[in-house]
């Protein structure tokens, strides 16, 4: 029963958040275009005043061409529910998804035989529209941290693992409430030596009714998985419930300094990177 509301919650807030944005890129796409138009033909300076087409005539061809564009955005990932957006990474995805729907619209406009448009408007299209889904983005994402801070729509978060990657993802979630989540607890499997203050030692087996109770959503793995029948169980109980489980590397601490990610042929590898100085760089530094 309560993964089934953890499930329904957490689809209505997939369906506002992607509404909201499919909203606000409408907006901006419409936007963009009347800024365009308004410094190809209006704007003191630059603009060539009085010239060119009416307004309407370019403003029929993005309403047609705006819900095309939309699902290009969809294809590039730009309505997933993120709690870190960057800018660098929205502004690469943005260019990429701009310019396959601005080719898309010059192809639409050959075959319908729209030959009025002037490419210089088309250029400030492009160049705005850019800016436009990274804005719209930024608002949303500060949107979400004013939502977050005040408890709205946070997420629940058991972190199984006593290990440094664990203690640093606490330490984190708790400085940053922007993010969205809540550490209810740490929990450590019942094999485990030691262990850090403040992990609960519960076994793997009676920690799916503390996760019930709790109503968490989400469980962060920092123990390795393995041949560990126990933690397969318990991922897949875990599945089953509605929550959702995300796995730390075994690796975290050379991962974040010293590897990266490769892979041949669609099989994922971790490498390690070599020396930054090797024969006869080091020697030439000496």
């Amino acid at each position: 029963m309560s993964g089934e509301m953890n499930d329904r919650a957490r689809k209505w807030r997939q369906a506002v958040f992607v509404g909201a944005l499919v909203i606000g890129d409408v907006v901006g796409i419409f936007a963009c275009f009347v800024t365009a138009y308004w410094l190809r033909y209006r704007a003191p300076g630059i603009g060539e005043i009085g010239a060119g087409p009416g307004i309407l005539a370019y403003a029929q061809a993005v309403l047609l061409v705006s819900g095309t564009w939309v699902a290009i955005f969809a294809y590039f990932g730009l309505y997933e529910l993120r709690r870190g957006w960057r800018i660098s990474d929205l502004l690469f995805t943005g260019f990429a998804a701009v310019t396959l729907g601005m080719i898309f619209f010059l192809a639409l406009s050959y075959l319908l035989k729209w030959f009025f448009y002037s490419r210089l408007l088309l250029g400030y299209l492009w160049l705005t529209n850019i800016v436009g889904v990274v804005l719209v983005r930024l608002v949303m994402k500060r949107a979400l941290m004013w939502a977050y801070r005040r408890g709205v729509g946070v997420r629940n978060v058991v972190v199984v693992g006593d290990t440094e990657a664990a203690a640093s993802l606490v330490k984190t979630i708790t400085l940053h409430p922007e993010l969205g989540y809540r550490v209810i607890g740490a929990l450590r499997q019942e094999t485990a030596e030691g262990g850090r203050p403040g992990a609960d030692r519960l076994g793997l087996r009676d920690t799916l009714a503390v996760l019930e109770k709790e109503q968490v959503q989400d469980v962060v793995l920092t123990v390795p998985v393995g041949q560990n029948e126990e933690m397969r169980e318990f991922i897949t109980a875990c599945q089953t419930n509605g929550i959702e489980v995300r796995l730390v590397p075994d690796l975290y601490e050379l991962y974040s300094t010293t590897m990266h990610l490769d892979g041949i042929e669609g099989i994922p590898l971790l490498a390690f990177r070599r020396a930054s100085m090797l024969g006869w760089e080091r020697g030439a530094k000496r």
